[in-house]
């Protein structure tokens, strides 16, 4: 009986190392709205802004970026607005990078698409090849009547 308990105790402590091993990065996504201030002090474009952390240990990469329109389809995006960040792009424990996006895209892909902004969910590819989506759909644009 004594040879079983230490056996036991010997594949609980292996266990824990394994676990202490295990890759640490975390993502998290999230979505927000925010506008383009111009050198005058005007904020007449509003963004839709899809951003990640990593709120994990370890280092993570980043490769893609995007929001999705329904399960078959996503919102392309070729060229990024100023302040959206450069892929791909490694994300320390604590960083975070941004995607930035005109609203008016948003809003003509809900509409051509007739997508609920509810179910447009922002997402990054990681180089593991997971896919991280935020929790929640993109807020509607405020400047949607």
């Amino acid at each position: 009986m004594g040879g079983d308990d230490n056996h036991d105790s010997l594949v609980h402590d292996r266990r824990r190392s394994r676990v202490g091993r295990r890759s640490s990065h975390r993502v998290r996504v999230t979505r927000s709205r925010s506008w383009f201030s111009y050198h005058n002090g005007s904020t007449r474009d509003e963004l839709v802004c899809v951003t990640a952390f990593n709120v994990g240990a370890g280092p993570v990469t980043v490769t893609g970026r995007g929001i999705e329109i329904n399960a078959r389809e996503n919102l392309a995006v070729f060229s990024p607005l100023p302040g959206s960040t450069v892929l791909p792009r490694r994300l320390e424990s604590g960083a975070k990078m941004n995607l930035h996006l005109p609203a008016v895209n948003v809003v003509e892909a809900h509409h051509e698409k007739q997508a609920p902004y509810n179910r447009m969910r922002g997402w990054v590819r990681l180089a593991t090849g997971e896919k991280v989506y935020d929790k929640t759909g993109v807020l509607k644009p405020a400047t949607v009547e």
